[in-house]
């Protein structure tokens, strides 16, 4: 009885066994001794994966349609096929993903040529340290999934292959932006060094890029690697900053450095390595700030690894700029007049203080003097006719006079003192911190219709302005500033009418003498006469039959000085008189005006209206 329940169960195991035609090991997969890819470096060169694909098992039948369908370990990728170390016959599918790498295999005989050789080239990207970074015990296998027709039947075998995970090398970078002394003001242009250093262990890069995120207050002018000029460009970004980006190739690794000597002059940046970067940079403004972020990074296939980043900063010098404006000038004041000119001069002196050199400074002035207000150069019956700056004499229609970007201050007006080129920009048109310079003005009062005052109508006049004193200039952070002194001087030349009677009652041919009065107040300051031969005088037109009677004609000022009548003249109906306003310079006071007349038969009885001025 137990052979034959031995039999039974026999048969009944072999009719409920599985046939899983895929599941046949009919082929072998596995790397040849020396094709595991054993340098493996990121966005490096590529590495040789050599596999064998061979026969298998006792099934002596020719296996065909052999095709490979290998899955790639993550971040790793084929980029090419090795023709003249792989088998004839073995060739890849091409339109397909990197990734996912598809072999055409010849036909595989055990009593024949029983193996196929598949060389080729991979290369580690980016994507291998996104997965170390979530996995720092990653693995990298690739599987091959081989799938095959033997006695007509369509097999597959699937193999999983062994780790290269020791293959890879990942590089790693430090940047150092070295600090800066100099304590910088607009203007002021230096050179940053950085240093990028290769701090992996075995790693190596062929090219990095080097970015520098900037502030529009910084102006990028060149950029050196380890003593070589290099291209960059200039981007901005969504919030107005500039990108600075540098893409160095291999060719400048030659000449870097290692342990502070030179290095083995490849064009590999390899590890312990160090990379020098000099950057030629200007000040623009200070308003942002010079805060920059330094990064470099390597990347490949279109895609940055890593950024390795380090910010910088400039440190803005100290100093203050204050502006004295003051009247005791070398040059001579002089009052206006009728018959003379003005002479008006400001001392303007920068007596700000320093903490660092040159942030005292002031750079590209404009400078003057004007009249009124607003400021002008004609107001008030004056007109400034010429302004010297430092003995410079500038012609134009401007109050301010520009300094920077005119000729005649291409050369120093006045030596070592006063003004300087502080920048460099070819003009003398910087003071610094302790000097001073001096603007002259000349003027000139308007004589046309001036002092008049017209009987008649009772017209007062008022010729009187100011003088005021402007300068701009650009501080040390490039912002232009604007100072005055408003009203130093004062210039009066008014006169106001007090009291005037130009409506006498005429006794024609009674020989009675009539009077027309009139009364007005001059004020005067820092306005003179200016003339040697100059008078006071009136001007009428008198009607017919009206005749002066220069006897009892006076002209009284303040109460106490009598002007002397000089002449009186007629022409056709009009009466000038002329009276000596004595040996004064100024005419300030109050004036007294009496003028006589008489009445002959020719002329109308009843009140008259005299036309005349007074000056």
């Amino acid at each position: 009885m137990k052979p034959i329940l031995a039999l039974f169960i026999g048969i009944i195991l072999w009719g409920f066994r599985p046939i899983d035609a895929k599941a046949q090991n009919d082929l072998n997969v596995s790397y040849t001794s020396n094709g595991i890819p054993n340098l493996l470096n990121i966005c490096g060169k590529a590495d040789t994966a050599i596999v064998n694909i061979a026969t298998a098992g006792l099934n002596t039948n020719t296996r065909t349609n052999i095709q490979a369908n290998v899955t790639l370990a993550g971040g790793v990728r084929i980029v090419g096929l090795l023709d003249g170390a792989s088998t004839t016959g073995v060739t890849l599918q091409s339109g397909i993903n990197t990734g996912h790498p598809q072999f055409n295999i010849p036909d595989l005989d055990p009593n024949g040529q029983n193996i196929a050789t598949i060389a080729f080239l991979v290369k580690a990207d980016c994507s291998i340290n996104d997965s170390l970074a979530q996995d720092p015990t990653y693995d990298l296998m690739d599987t091959w999934v081989v799938d095959y027709t033997i006695n007509g039947t369509n097999q597959q075998t699937t193999t999983t292959l062994n780790s290269y995970r020791a293959a890879i090398r990942t590089p790693e970078l430090l940047i150092n932006p070295l600090p800066v002394a100099q304590k910088v003001k607009t203007g002021d242009c230096i050179t940053r060094t950085v240093t990028v250093d290769n701090s992996s262990l075995d790693a190596y890069l062929l090219a990095i890029n080097y970015q520098i995120l900037t502030k529009p207050s910084l102006s990028y002018k060149a950029i050196r690697v380890n003593g070589t000029d290099i291209s960059f460009t200039k981007t901005a970004d969504i919030n107005g900053d500039t990108i600075i980006s540098v893409d160095i190739p291999g060719s400048f690794f030659v000449s870097n450095t290692l342990n502070g000597g030179p290095s083995n002059a490849d064009t590999l940046f390899d590890s312990n390595e160090r990379l020098t970067i000099e950057e030629d940079l200007c000040v623009i403004n200070c308003t942002d700030g010079f805060s920059t972020l330094h990064t470099a990074t390597y990347g490949c296939f279109g895609d940055n690894c890593v950024d390795f980043s380090k910010n910088a900063d400039l440190e803005q010098g100290q100093g203050n700029i204050s502006v004295n404006f003051d009247t005791n000038t070398a040059a001579a004041q002089q009052n206006v007049g009728y018959c003379k000119k003005g002479i008006s001069a400001i001392k303007i002196t920068n007596t700000g203080v320093s903490i660092d050199p040159g942030f005292a400074d002031m750079h590209n002035i404009s400078a003057g003097i004007g009249l009124g207000f607003p400021i002008s150069l004609s107001a008030g019956g004056y007109t400034i006719t010429d302004v010297k700056i430092q003995g410079v004499s500038i012609v134009d229609s401007l109050v301010l006079k520009n300094l920077d970007g005119n000729p005649a201050f291409m050369v120093d007006p006045d030596g070592a003192n006063g003004l300087a080129d502080l920048d460099g920009d070819g003009y003398f048109d910087d003071l610094p911190e302790g000097e001073s310079i001096e603007v002259v003005i000349e003027y000139d009062f308007n004589c046309t219709d001036a002092g008049l005052i017209n009987i008649a109508n009772n017209c007062d006049t008022a010729f009187s302005s100011r003088l005021s004193a402007l300068v701009e200039y650009d501080d040390p952070c490039g912002e232009r500033v604007s100072e005055s002194r408003t009203n130093y001087f004062t210039i009066m030349n008014e006169k106001v009418v007090v009291e005037n009677y130009a409506t006498p009652d005429v006794d024609a041919g009674s020989g009675d003498i009539f009077y027309i009065t009139h009364a007005h107040d001059r004020r005067i300051f820092n306005f003179d006469k200016g003339c040697a031969n100059g008078n006071f005088y009136v001007q009428l037109i008198l009607p017919t039959g009206i005749h002066l009677d220069s006897a009892h004609t006076s002209l009284v000022r303040s109460n106490a000085l009598n002007q002397a009548l000089v002449s009186n003249t007629m022409s056709n109906d009009t009466l000038l008189i002329k009276f000596d306003p004595g040996p004064f310079e100024s005419l300030n006071g109050n004036y007294d005006l009496k003028l006589a007349f008489t009445a002959d038969c020719s002329a109308a009885d009843g009140q008259i209206n005299l036309i005349g001025e007074f000056g």
